[in-house]
């Protein structure tokens, strides 16, 4: 009131008071500049060069925080430390599914949930000539969308000083009797989350660079059970883990997707067959499958088994 009534009186503040103004200013400033990342990693899509930005790690709040078009959940980190940083593509109508989700696993309070790349907000003209798709790659733009969603993720994970990373799509649920079968052997208490600690673990032992927990339409009877990681879940190389439901990645694999996937040339999952030098393994049963949702799946198919 006192600077007020100076100003009112002289027409301008004092020095003092300006520097007052001009230090109450500064924070807004940057609170300002911190949010402009983050609404460019939801709006950029489709510019000059969107998708080569490079991305700071994801904002965590004490409390949930909604920002940008899709709604993003950014939680504080308040559990015991996991090897793993935790995602989900999300699209804003599944969001009460996926927070539903996050919690009954226990990991609401360090999932990142990422909203998903909308196809709609897609040109593909422009995604061609700047090299971010092949031209004769004959993706729908759906396809597109997923793809560049699981880029941006991976592109987060690696500013991250974890190991490994966690990935759910938002149609994600575990498994019918999953969990009941592990606290069955493991006790009462034991979590997926521990189980999904305990199969990070497992990736320097079997050289893994990606572990599909919830793959579809696989040769199963080609598989080749590599360790059993509990009396009913084996971890096998399998001929063709499609699906991405849900998985966990190592740094060195997390790279090798980035490299291989710069260029778009085929579908999410069936490029990581061909990735080089990576090894891709499965969980058998999985563990993860397909929630049924109002919006169907990218290709229109409403389930996907594990076994062709």
């Amino acid at each position: 009131e006192r600077e007020r009534s100076q100003t009112a009186a002289t027409g301008a503040p004092t020095r003092a008071s300006d520097r007052l103004a001009r230090s109450k200013m500064a924070p807004l400033w940057a609170i300002g500049l911190s949010l402009i990342p983050a609404c460019l990693a939801v709006r950029g899509i489709g510019g000059e060069k969107p998708l080569d930005m490079e991305h700071e790690p994801p904002t965590r709040h004490t409390a949930p925080v909604f920002s940008g078009d899709q709604h993003v959940f950014m939680a504080h980190h308040t559990t015991p430390e996991l090897s793993f940083a935790t995602y989900v593509i999300t699209l804003r109508e599944r969001r009460r599914h996926v927070e539903t989700f996050l919690r009954d696993l226990g990991l609401s309070n360090v999932a990142h949930i990422q909203p998903a790349v909308l196809k709609s907000r897609l040109d593909l003209h422009s995604l061609v000539a700047h090299g971010h798709v092949k031209k004769q790659a004959g993706l729908s733009m759906g396809e597109i969308a997923c793809s560049l969603s699981h880029r941006e993720v991976l592109k987060h994970f690696l500013q991250t000083n974890k190991t490994h990373v966690l990935v759910f799509e938002d149609d994600a649920r575990v498994g019918s009797g999953i969990e009941k079968e592990l606290q069955t052997e493991r006790g009462a208490n034991f979590t997926m989350v521990q189980f999904f600690e305990e199969l990070a673990q497992t990736s320097e032992k079997l050289g893994w660079h990606g572990l599909n927990l919830g793959r579809c339409w696989d040769h199963c009877d080609e598989d080749h059970a590599v360790m059993k990681v509990s009396e009913q879940i084996d971890v096998v190389k399998s001929k063709r883990s499609l699906c991405t439901y849900g998985y966990l990645f190592t740094r060195e694999g997390a790279k090798i997707h980035l490299k291989s996937t710069g260029r778009l040339r085929d579908a999410e999952d069936r490029v990581r067959m061909s990735f080089p030098n990576f090894v891709y393994m499965s969980t058998r049963p999985r563990l993860l499958e397909q929630a049924v949702h109002k919006t169907n799946s990218i290709n229109g198919e409403k389930f996907h088994p594990e076994c062709k």
